[in-house]
């Protein structure tokens, strides 16, 4: 979430009648986002500014500059002792704001006389530089001192910005094709794949706590890779009737939340167990779709912890898949079917494994 400050100043014979900053790559990238600005032109405020950006497709968000109106020829931020500086700072959402950056406009042109228009751009300064996902506040503001000749001297007032207009910056990781990631995925941010038949690769340690989200095709946790345990797995929109799968390899504990959303269509919901390791899943798991269990030979996979949801599911694979810990599993539709390889049951003493579900063993 971002923040623009700027207002209309008055001051003794002269008033800042109009102020901007300068920022290029809002919602419709390569366009200028204005605050008060009277140039004939389209603009759109700070107040509708709002954006989400993809740090996997290299986003810009540059701070250019900014430029001040004055009513009356009065009004001087050329005079060699005026100043005028752009100050910003940006930082997450909920966290301490710091100190600002200065940038000093000087040299600034009369763009437009006898309009009394003051122009600075070229700052070039990128908003975005290290930051990981999630959502940030950009506070900006114009300050420094003015000037107006009230006849025989200069007089020089000290002026800032006040008020607020709100944007939002969001940065989050997306990938919609077949790929492995070049870095850990951080902040506090999301991941979406929306891949249809494709497969994405996190083979990092990555610690953005936001949602796990796969529209379409399969997202692979590699043995050496890893989710925060704060990252809720979705597989599938619940809109599209797009397959969604999630592919796990390594005996690292899985302890994420998992759920299957319902589909739109046809679309299958799987989760795979890759390799010949042994290898937990011991968060909650959700049942909204019929899901497929699909355990590699030699592989072991145990599901420690409750299964719930509207439906039910299908083991695969030549595999062992085993239900196992204290409490009981809930999900409440349809049959539980074992194609391939073995089920094995083993809650604690008199909690149901299988919900009372019916089980189809294949010949």
């Amino acid at each position: 979430m971002g923040f623009l400050n700027f207002k209309s100043i008055s001051f003794a014979q002269v008033s800042i009648t109009e102020g901007y900053i300068i920022i290029n790559g809002g919602p419709n990238s390569g366009d200028y986002y204005y605050e008060l600005k009277d140039n004939g032109g389209t603009n759109t405020t700070f107040s509708s500014f709002s954006i989400s950006r993809n740090l996997l497709s290299s986003p810009s968000l540059t701070l250019k500059g900014g430029e001040v109106k004055t009513s009356s020829a009065n009004g001087d931020y050329q005079n060699a002792s005026n100043t005028l500086n752009l100050e910003y700072r940006i930082y997450r959402d909920g966290a301490s704001a710091g100190a600002y950056t200065t940038l000093r406009l000087d040299n600034m042109t009369d763009t437009s006389w006898p309009t009394y228009q003051y122009d600075k751009t070229g700052q070039n300064v990128s908003l975005l530089s290290g930051l990981d996902s999630g959502t940030w506040r950009l506070d900006a503001q114009l300050a420094g001192n003015a000037s107006w000749w009230n006849g025989s001297s200069q007089q020089y007032y000290n002026m800032s910005s006040a008020g607020f207009s709100t944007a939002t910056v969001e940065l989050f990781y997306g990938a919609t094709a077949a790929g492995t990631q070049a870095s850990a995925f951080t902040g506090t941010g999301y991941f979406n794949f929306n891949g249809s038949g494709q497969t994405y690769t996190l083979d990092k340690a990555n610690t953005y706590t936001g949602q796990t989200q796969i529209d379409a095709g399969t997202v692979s946790i590699a043995s050496t890779g890893s989710l925060s345990s704060s990252s809720v797995v979705y597989l599938g929109s619940g809109g599209n009737s797009s397959n969604a799968g999630l592919t796990l390899a390594g005996t690292t504990t899985f302890a994420n939340t998992l759920t299957a959303n319902q589909s739109a269509g046809s679309g299958t919901r799987t989760i795979t167990k890759s390799d010949a390791t042994s290898q937990t899943m011991s968060g909650a798991i959700t049942l909204n779709n019929l899901t497929t269990f699909d355990v590699a030979s030699g592989g072991s996979l145990t599901l420690s912890g409750v299964v719930g949801g509207t439906n039910s599911f299908t083991k695969s694979g030549l595999g062992t898949m085993t239900l196992s810990g204290s409490s009981a599993n809930t999900f409440s539709v349809g049959t539980v079917t074992v194609s391939a390889g073995t089920l094995i049951l083993n809650k604690s003493a008199n909690t149901s494994a299988i919900a009372g579900r019916p089980v189809d063993i294949a010949s």
